[in-house]
């Protein structure tokens, strides 16, 4: 019988998983709870676009030799590579420039912040296009050097997952580069949406929506989260679920991600699954064939690259 537990995410036809009338019927279960979280949950879009990383995204090193005045720095989570936990700190390694003083302003003010701007004003792209020509004619600036940053968030993923399937959260909204999909939800319900963003209910409806590339890699395009993505409802529960959850959520937000492979096996991994389960009134006996649905279908999209 074709399994119905995903139904509600509305599945390709050829990602559908074969299963037995005992989990046919657990899979009805699922259709009542879920909804698309976009909007009644959270927002949601991408990180800041800069156009050209190596203008607008700038280390310490580089800063040793610009020392760019720290008004027009603003600390960015540059890529999901430096993400090991769920619960992320943001490293102030990397920051995003953005300034939109003018020229004169700067050269007699801010003359460090004045020789960064000038250096990049005579660089061509890969094509020999001049950057203030490009950031211009073809980004549409009005001043060349300025990038209007989108709002940080305050739950985030890479746009293109691998063998590491996670949602990761912080407790201050933070700025995000472009290869991260940024989630904005209300800040005092940021570690519970999290949590249930973190369910294997959840990841599972990522993992059979998302489109496997020919690396491996998952890929979770602009829409994902609008039209497919979905979320047990939080308002489901009550105070006693969302301290339980909570409860076995925070140990392994703060642990390392494991690889697929090894990570839903772990004994927190397992123990939170189960409470989520339980706090939305679900058999757990079910879990081991969500835990192997998930596995298998991770490895069969990282292996895709060896065939």
């Amino acid at each position: 019988m074709i399994n119905n537990l995903f139904v509600m995410a509305k599945l390709p036809a050829f990602r559908y998983v074969r299963m037995d009338r005992q989990e046919e019927r657990m899979g009805r279960l699922f259709i009542t709870n879920p909804l698309n979280p976009q909007e009644n949950i959270f927002t949601n879009g991408r990180g800041t676009k800069t156009c050209y990383d190596k203008f607008h995204i700038i280390d310490d090193k580089t800063l040793k030799d610009y020392p760019i005045d720290k008004k027009f720095l603003i600390p960015v989570l540059r890529s999901s590579r430096s993400i090991k936990t769920i619960c992320h700190k943001l490293d102030k390694n990397y920051y995003l420039f953005v300034c939109n003083e003018k020229l004169d302003v700067l050269k007699s003010k801010y003359p460090a912040t004045y020789k960064w701007i000038m250096n990049w004003s005579t660089k061509r792209n890969q094509k020999g296009i001049l950057l203030p020509e490009k950031f211009i004619n073809q980004d549409g600036r009005k001043t060349w050097y300025y990038l209007k940053p989108e709002k940080p968030a305050n739950i985030f993923i890479s746009i293109n997952p691998d063998k590491k399937l996670f949602f990761s959260y912080s407790t201050a909204p933070i700025f995000l580069n472009q290869r991260l999909v940024a989630i904005r939800t209300n800040q005092k319900d940021v570690e519970l949406i999290a949590a249930l963003l973190n369910s294997i209910v959840s990841l599972l409806v990522v993992e059979l929506n998302g489109v496997s590339r020919n690396l491996g890699a998952l890929d979770l395009n602009a829409d994902f989260f609008k039209t497919k993505m979905k979320i047990l409802d939080p308002n489901l529960l009550d105070t006693k679920g969302k301290k339980e959850i909570l409860g076995k959520f925070r140990p392994l937000a703060k642990r390392k991600i494991e690889n697929y492979d090894k990570e839903f096996s772990k004994p927190d991994r397992v123990g939170f699954d189960k409470t989520v389960l339980n706090a939305f009134g679900y058999d757990l006996g079910i879990l081991p064939k969500l835990y192997k649905l998930l596995i298998d279908t991770v490895n069969n999209r990282v292996e895709m690259k060896n065939k």
